[in-house]
Parts: structure tokens; sequence; C-alpha cells
């Protein structure tokens, strides 16, 4: 991609030190692109001369979007540094602590360089680095088939890298950003509705072994009867299996937010870490496979090029398709 030319200097700016909030470092391994900026651009400046990455707020809110569930993303570039900045009423300054903690605790950078963070009239903003490349869904299609097959085998070895980050101690179970609109463990697990077989998710959790007996809860409210063995055994810490950690899940972990080379596949970053979350590591199939929704048609095969690699991903990121169809048992089993 083309970078944009240097824009003139704004006729407000941020110094960095006002508005860097995380207390994580910067990356111990070594960042490739050293942050040199001495200010970041006004908001205003970014709305005025950013280009637009995503819709503007007119054409989400013409498509049925409410102010609260908007994101924009324009890109600007700015003393010599390419970036991207996302905003909205939804944006959360979580996001921008998140992928600082991925750069400082794992050994690639797929958290993408943040430069800072500003909050104005209620919006939160993240500069971050912009990175060229196209999303897995966009280029699935001129993919090889090698090519498509390594990019499956990189995320879920992404996957588990980030499961090596563990929580700190007393963390509860659930979304990173607790500050988030509709943070909860319920949402996570993308149980959204709100009624009363869901309490038992409501109520604190802070290990695997209390997560299952949340979920067979669940399930005894809403069929009268435990959870089957069969499912059980997915999520119990005592299956013959070492029990999973408490750890870093990005949570939304579709083809649309990963970016990968065009010529070849390879993941190059993730984006959208606001779905990020303290969960064993078999949340990260999980939640794809009910955020894609191409599971849901029974008897029908993905038809379109987006969601084969919906499901590709997700099948790839629980083990495969055949441990795809248990998690997505489970998931009908506590929700209808």
């Amino acid at each position: 991609m083309r970078c944009l030319p240097p824009a003139p200097p704004p006729p407000s700016r941020f110094p960095l030190k006002s508005v860097a909030k995380s207390p994580f470092q910067a990356p111990s391994h070594g960042s490739d692109r050293p942050l040199a900026l001495t200010n970041l651009p006004s908001p205003s400046y970014v709305r005025s001369h950013g280009a637009l990455v995503t819709q503007d707020e007119d054409d989400f809110l013409a498509s049925g979007f409410e102010p609260q569930d908007i994101a924009v993303v324009r890109r600007l570039a700015w003393q010599g540094v390419d970036m991207a900045i996302k905003y909205g009423q939804r944006v959360s300054v979580g996001e921008a602590t998140v992928m600082r903690l991925v750069r400082e605790h794992t050994s690639i950078p797929y958290g993408l360089q943040v430069y800072g963070t500003v909050q104005e009239g209620g919006v939160t903003y993240i500069y971050q680095e912009w990175i060229a490349g196209g999303t897995l869904s966009d280029e699935w299609p001129t993919l090889s088939t090698s090519s498509r097959q390594a990019a499956l085998a990189h995320l879920s070895s992404i996957a588990n890298e980030l499961s090596s980050v563990t929580a700190p101690s007393g963390a509860q179970l659930g979304p990173f950003d607790v500050d988030r609109p509709h943070a909860g463990l319920q949402h996570t697990l993308r149980l959204t509705c709100d009624d009363a077989p869901l309490l038992p998710l409501k109520a604190p959790i802070h290990s695997v072994a209390e997560l299952e007996s949340a979920l067979d809860a669940i399930h005894r409210l809403r069929h009268g009867r435990s959870l089957p063995a069969s499912l059980r055994e997915l999520v119990s810490p005592d299956s013959g299996k070492a029990p999973s950690p408490i750890s870093l899940v990005h949570g939304d972990l579709l083809p649309r937010n990963v970016l990968v080379r065009p010529s070849d596949g390879t993941v190059v970053a993730l984006i959208d870490w606001e779905y990020a979350a303290w969960a064993p590591r078999w949340v990260e199939g999980y939640a794809a496979i009910v955020s894609s929704g191409h599971f849901f048609r029974p008897g029908l095969l993905p038809d379109t090029h987006d969601e084969v690699a919906d499901v590709q991903v997700a099948a790839a990121l629980c083990g495969g398709m055949g441990e795809a169809k248990r998690w997505l048992a489970l998931y009908f089993s506590l929700y209808r």
C-alpha cells in the first residue's frame, strides 16, 4: 500500500506524555518501528485530514447503527509515521492496553504498536501503527491452497502463544476491559441474552472448575438435567488433559480481523482487540464458531469465500472440524 503524503501540522496537539495511560512499558523484545513522535494529531485534525478506512459516522448511522456501536478507522501520516486511528464511543483505552500487553509478553508483535490514546467528548481515539496488508477474508480467494493451510496453521500457533500470557492472580474470567459496554463472561461466551438461566455466569468466576460448574448450572436450569458427559469433558479440568490455564484470548479471531501479506498469506497482524478476555484457550475457537454464524445452517455448506474462510479459521482454532462441531453442540445446549 502507498503511504499517504505527510500532513501539515495541526492547529492543536496532544503531548504524548499526557495521553499514554497504559502502565505497560515499551516492548522489550525489540520493535522494528521505534516511537519517534513528540506529539499526536488532535481528534479534530484526525477527522478532517485522515483518510477513511471504514465507513464514516454518518454512513454507519444511515445503516442503522447506534452511536454507541460505531467505531471508525482513519489512516494518517504524521511526523514520518504511518498510523491508523480508531475512534468511537465503543472504543476504549482498554483495547490499547491489551495491544501493549501482547507486544510486551509475546515473542512476535501481533498486537499493533500503540502511540497513545486521547479521550474527548465521550469518544476514545487509539493512535496505532498502520500495517500494510489485506484481511484474510479479502485475500482468501486469491491465496493458493498451501498458503491458506499455512495461514491457518500460523493462526493456531498465534492463539497458542497468546494462551501463554496467563491471567494475574485473582483475575476473573471474562473481558480484559471490564469497562467495555456489555462486558461480562456471558458476552465473552456469546451467551448474550438476559434470561434467568444465564445468571450463573454473572457471579465472579476465577477458575476452569468454577466455569464448568456454572455451565452445568445453566444446562440444568434450561433443560432440567446436568450437562451431558460428552460436553462436560470439553470444559472439565478433570478430563484427563492438563488443566487449561486462564489466559489471554483475542476473542474475535475471524478472518476479517487478521491482516495477511497478499502474496503468500503470511499473518502480519491481528486487529480489533476489543473482545480480548481472560479465559481458557478453548474459548478462542468456540467464540470464532459462534461469531461466524456459518455453522448454524444444518445441511448447508458455506457458499461464499467469506463463509469458507470463517469456517476454516474456526475449525483450525478448535483443532479440526470434528472438534468444532462439538463446541457448537455445547453452545446449542447452553443457549437453546
